[in-house]
């Protein structure tokens, strides 16, 4: 099978890994009928390092299992563990509920979910399916793909475009330190920068992009092609700001594709490019999204707070009761009752995972995903280019941050400081929430 663009002898090695992969799941889950490769290496566009004769896999394998019963979320993650113990790289498996940013810009790990084979014709209309029909690898047992509905783009809810943007920018919190303004960063976190924050920033920018305009397609190198021929027709007045960004999502998915991490870039320079466009885009997508001009992060931070949430969680939440009904209750009742649930769960996670008991979680108003999205652009906004930090924004991002995660930062006064702390307890709280596989 093909994984990369990078020829037979990469992907044998590849194979040796998605063969002991597969041995363990099936030896873990007895009712494993079929096991589908998704993300980059499903669509043949994986992402590795090569070191001498050994093909290093860059992040992570998406993988789905499809069994007849659904598999706790503990399980899978042993599982995950379990399976990358037994290959041949240096740095692998992770602690799934607290973040470590060293640790995870530098180690391979594996995302397993399952699906139930009874519950593929009823998944959602969600981009995840929309690619795994469309763009992934069967890499075990019968293909059921085609069980997944058929949705037409237009079918998709635009939250999804924003929940490509808004992902990708917290990526920029999780995988930038302020250490590296200091000469601070090690091989392994220039990495995690470079290809985890910065690259997939810039990929993120087709990817909402081409769901604004309907013209999304399920391959990264598609993607850069489309936005490269759409661009400065579909978006002339993001065009008129970001001339060069249709290249530069170019560059990125030709970095995606084939990684060589020996050219080192000045950390900030780096991250600072990536934030400004991804930035841009997402206050252009969010202004056609809601209709609402946006001028600047802080209007951005809060249209995200309390202008979203119903068509965040609206189309799913709806979709789902009209499936189990029979009946439309449009958008703001379904929303409102999936933004309590997701309160609900998140809480139980953070007492269950970390036996922190916040009642803030449970007093706020907007779901903690869309709160943690609210945070991002005072937090990575309040650099200025001068890399200067704006104390304000800082002072109201920590607040944000404190509704889903405790953030006391009475003690702190180097501003360098301030950001630090906020930046981890917010990843901290991130990777809580998206650990969460709810569907």
């Amino acid at each position: 099978m093909k994984y990369t663009i990078l020829g037979s002898k990469v992907d044998t090695k590849l194979q040796n890994y998605v063969d002991i992969i597969v041995d363990e799941i099936i030896k873990s889950i007895p009712d494993t009928l079929s096991v589908i490769l998704g993300g980059g290496f499903g669509k043949e566009e994986g992402s590795v390092e090569i070191d001498g004769d050994k093909v290093i896999p860059i992040n992570d394998f998406d993988i789905y299992v499809i069994t007849k019963k659904k598999v706790p979320d503990s399980l899978l993650n042993n599982i995950a563990n379990q399976a990358t113990e037994r290959l041949d790289i240096k740095n692998k498996g992770l602690e799934f509920y607290k973040f470590d940013r060293k640790q995870y810009s530098n180690t391979f790990y594996l995302d397993l979910k399952t699906i139930p084979v009874n519950k593929l014709k009823s998944l959602p209309p969600m981009i995840r399916y929309y690619e795994i029909r469309n763009a992934s690898t069967v890499i075990y047992g019968k293909d059921y793909r085609h069980l997944i509905p058929d949705y037409d783009l237009k079918d998709i809810p635009l939250a999804e475009g924003f929940r490509f943007l808004l992902n990708r920018m917290a990526l920029l919190v999780e995988y930038f330190s302020t250490d590296y303004l200091r000469g601070k960063i090690t091989y392994g976190e220039y990495k995690g920068l470079k290809y985890l924050a910065c690259v997939k920033s810039f990929i993120a920018c087709a990817e909402g992009l081409l769901m604004l305009s309907g013209k999304f397609v399920p391959t990264y190198r598609g993607r850069a092609k489309m936005l490269s021929k759409t661009y400065k027709q579909d978006f002339p007045e993001l065009y008129k700001k970001l001339p060069k960004l249709a290249k530069k999502v170019e560059q990125a998915t030709n970095f995606k594709l084939n990684s060589k991490f020996d050219k080192q870039e000045d950390p900030f320079d780096l991250w600072y490019d990536a934030a400004y466009h991804i930035g841009e885009v997402t206050k252009y997508f969010v202004s056609k999204w809601m209709d609402i001009e946006i001028t600047n992060y802080h209007e951005l931070s809060q249209v995200i707070y309390k202008k979203t949430w119903p068509d965040y969680f609206g189309p799913y939440a709806r979709w789902f009761l009209k499936k189990k009904t029979k009946m439309d209750f449009g958008n703001t009742i379904p929303a409102y009752l999936a933004k309590k649930y997701m309160t609900l769960s998140y809480h139980s996670r953070m007492k269950n995972f970390r036996g922190i008991d916040h009642k803030e979680i449970l007093t706020n108003k907007i779901s903690p995903d869309l709160t943690m999205y609210a945070v991002l652009p005072e937090l990575v906004y309040a650099f200025n280019k001068d890399r200067t930090l704006n104390k304000s924004m800082l002072l109201r991002a920590a607040r944000l941050n404190h509704k889903v995660f405790p953030t006391h930062i009475k003690h702190l006064e180097d501003e360098y400081d301030l950001w630090e702390y906020i930046a981890k307890n917010f990843a901290d709280a991130y990777i809580l929430f998206c650990f969460l596989k709810i569907v």
